[in-house]
């Protein structure tokens, strides 16, 4: 699930996964450079590293969260200046 929403000076986005998610334990880890959940970790763990960089470099936020065994991470983004 994908969904877009505008809210005051800002656009957030939920994407929500429908796959077997992680524990609670690993919800702050899954932004470290290298993490993954996979079983072959070769080339893996980057892609939440490089989105949270970006996201952070662009002035917003990105948050985890585990509602009904799945995985929801909301990222926040300022609108540009008009």
């Amino acid at each position: 699930m994908l969904s877009f929403s505008q809210k005051d000076h800002c656009v957030e986005m939920k994407i929500r996964d429908n796959g077997h998610g992680f524990s609670a334990e690993l919800k702050e880890k899954v932004f470290e450079r290298g993490f993954t959940t996979k079983t072959s970790p070769k080339n893996m763990g980057m892609g939440l590293f490089i989105v949270r960089n970006e996201v952070e470099r662009l002035n917003g936020t990105i948050e985890v969260s585990l509602p009904d065994d799945n995985t929801e991470f909301t990222v926040v983004l300022p609108l540009p200046e008009a």
